[in-house]
């Protein structure tokens, strides 16, 4: 059992505990299905691992899936419907700061003349009160008619407040309270991190943004219209001046700030895309008047014109669908936008990276919204190559990842593995021959007589000594001596013909196909080194294959024919110098012949030419007189196909199996180690 010990969380362990051969063992899989290191490996980092205690380290596509929860999850939470509804309510409040304020300064004024000492020279005259006072009252008529006929419209009574002349201190600090949230909400939804670092927005910010922003349109002038060497200059003293305020990152120039920029514009068109028709105007009314008088509207105008000239859209970002019962504020609604911008930036970026880039991920993004685990996963998911060759089972060679041999024999260990787990173990063992070839030692003993070859089992004879006479020093006897039986077995030579064609990709036979020659291979190194194993692809041509080569092997996409006597001629030809007395071929195809050579003729047809298939089982007849045993593991059964087969098997007297991908290397496997002749001495 693994020990497991427990500590508080301080953000230095190590989540996913896995290895180079924890790695290999998952990656030969999506080998075998991809023929390719890089798209194994991509596809690999998108289905993610698990370690040796069988944690799951979440891959790609599970952290695309909890962004998309994650996304989901706001849009079912809230909705937008009453989005100026707080703004409303503040308008509200300030119109009755402002009547009350209008009556309150009234008053005070009528109590002055009433208390009024005439005797006192440092007060106003009667006549110069009432003058005082009935200004006011003209004054506090007319700004309670306004008031009285502002429009029920939010945005329109901004407009009008915004040039109304406040009678109460209290109003008019609390309307000035209201413009600057708005600005900060609007400034900052249209272009988030302009203003981080230019504080709070008051006056000193307004003129720090707008001379970024006078900065920021003088750069896309000199770059759109002007020099490339003299814009490379102004961006990079930009960048020095307003990096830290703009909080875009690092980019590398100036298209790449634009679009950053473009992006975070779209929040505030977001926005407004995804209210209804009526409060989208509204809102916008709103953003005209909070901005009306200020030239930073006239800044944003010809911000967006360069925006859209070097980083064009196609048109307004599609809306939102927030479908909640839960009311969301101007401000809150800006909040929650800016979560979906950065899921969204999050979901583009491992989008790229999904498409064999590394792409751009904002890994603190990653930590605030999937968690400190999915920042360690997303590391190692693009760290999986750089372990597999410090565990030498990659390498690079001439800009290209390879397979070293270390990592060829991981790769037909694990299919071998595979397979055997579905074989049942009563099927396996070994035909006994009385033909004598080389020797294999089995795990059984038995007393040593004259005359035989001496393959003494030392541990045994030794165990028998000390059995028949305990204690030191041990002295030997002739009856103590064991010797280990020797299989003689007979080498096999086998040429494993693997259709590499169109048809085997479409109909998804190839891996199943390629996994059983991985794992033929691997047996026969290990279990049976007097054998020999040639691999011998073939679809319109057919050629010898190196087993080191069959892992990244793929079908050849542009040779769509079945070529069976080529395959067939090329196995006869390595059979011819093979020192094993017992020749076979082992052939998997899903499809009748397509295609033969005659000279330096190729003839392909489909369906069938009478003449191919003549000349396929011409070559038949040479192997068989060769004595050569053709094995035939068809992965289709046409009626075409099953009589083609017949004929073949008529002349050479081979097996012929009709299966399927999941049972053909139980097939294989276990034809194989059957076929084998041995004969126990």
């Amino acid at each position: 059992m693994p020990d497991f010990r427990y500590s508080r969380w301080d953000g230095a362990q190590q989540v996913f505990d896995l290895d180079g051969e924890d790695v290999m063992e998952q990656l030969s899989e999506h080998l075998v299905n991809h023929s390719d290191i890089a798209k194994a490996l991509e596809a690999l980092a998108k289905d993610g691992l698990l370690n040796k205690y069988g944690q799951g380290v979440p891959g790609v596509d599970e952290m695309l899936r909890r962004l998309k929860s994650l996304e989901q999850d706001i849009l079912d939470r809230y909705n937008l419907d009453h989005i100026l509804e707080d703004i409303e309510g503040r308008v509200r409040r300030i119109i009755e700061a402002e009547r009350s304020g209008i009556d309150r300064r009234l008053a005070l004024a009528r109590g002055r003349i009433a208390c009024d000492n005439p005797n006192d020279s440092s007060t106003p005259t009667q006549e110069q009160m009432a003058s005082m006072l009935a200004h006011l009252e003209r004054l506090g008529a007319r700004n309670r008619k306004t008031l009285d006929h502002l429009p029920a419209n939010p945005p329109e009574a901004i407009e009008q407040l915004n040039r109304y002349e406040f009678m109460d201190d209290e109003a008019r600090a609390e309307f000035d309270g209201l413009m600057t949230s708005l600005k900060q909400q609007v400034l900052d939804a249209t272009f988030k991190g302009m203003l981080q670092g230019l504080g709070e927005a008051g006056p000193k910010q307004a003129v720090g943004l707008r001379q970024m922003l006078r900065d920021l349109n003088a750069l896309f002038d000199e770059h759109l219209n002007g020099s490339g060497v003299n814009a490379r200059s102004m961006f990079d003293r930009f960048m020095q001046k307003y990096g830290p305020a703009l909080d875009l990152g690092s980019p590398s120039g100036i298209e790449e700030l634009a679009d950053l920029l473009q992006r975070r514009k779209a929040q505030m068109d977001m926005l407004l895309q995804s209210l209804p028709a009526e409060l989208r105007e509204e809102l916008d009314s709103a953003i005209r008047s909070v901005l009306q008088d200020d030239d930073l509207y006239r800044e944003i105008g010809r911000l967006s014109q360069h925006l859209q000239r070097l980083s064009p859209t196609a048109g307004p970002p599609a809306g939102l669908d927030f479908r909640g019962g839960q009311d969301a504020s101007l401000k809150e609604a800006l909040s929650l936008l800016q979560e979906l911008r950065e899921l969204g930036e999050l979901h583009a970026g491992m989008l790229k990276a999904d498409q064999g880039a590394r792409g751009n991920v904002d890994v603190s993004l990653l930590r605030k919204h999937l968690g400190e685990e999915a920042c360690q996963a997303w590391g190692r998911m693009h760290s999986l190559a750089e372990e597999l060759e410090k565990s030498g089972y990659l390498r690079m060679k001439e800009g290209r990842l390879e397979l070293t041999p270390k990592g060829v024999r991981k790769i037909g260990q694990r299919a071998l593995q595979e397979i055997f787990g579905v074989i049942r173990k009563e099927r396996n063992g070994g035909h006994r021959t009385l033909e004598k070839g080389g020797g294999d030692p089995s795990e059984d003993t038995r007393p040593y007589q004259y005359g035989e070859p001496f393959n003494l089992n030392l541990q045994r004879t030794l165990l028998n000594a000390v059995l028949r006479s305990p204690g030191s020093p041990l002295n030997l006897a002739p009856e103590d001596f064991e010797v280990q039986h020797m299989e003689q077995v007979s080498p096999t030579s086998t040429v494993l013909m693997l259709d590499l064609s169109l048809s085997m990709a479409t109909r998804g036979n190839f891996p199943a196909a390629k996994k059983v020659t991985l794992a033929l291979d691997n047996l026969i190194r290990t279990q049976f080194p007097h054998d020999s194993l040639h691999v011998v692809g073939f679809s319109t041509y057919a050629r010898e294959v190196r087993p080191e080569q069959v892992a990244d092997l793929a079908w050849d996409q542009f040779d769509p024919y079945t070529n069976i006597q080529d395959g067939l001629c090329t196995a006869r030809k390595l059979l011819a110098s093979a020192r094993g007395s017992t020749k076979q071929i082992i052939m998997i195809s899903d499809g009748e012949p397509t295609a033969h050579t005659e000279g330096e003729e190729l003839v392909c047809q489909y369906p069938p030419a009478p003449r191919t298939i003549s000349e396929t089982l011409k070559e038949v007849r040479r192997c068989t007189r060769q004595g050569i045993t053709i094995n035939m593991f068809m992965l289709d059964r046409n009626s075409s196909l099953v009589q083609f087969v017949s004929q073949m098997n008529k002349i050479n007297r081979g097996k012929v199996f009709y299966t399927s991908p999941t049972k053909l290397g139980e097939y294989i496997l276990v034809d194989y180690l059957t076929s084998r002749r041995k004969l126990v001495v």
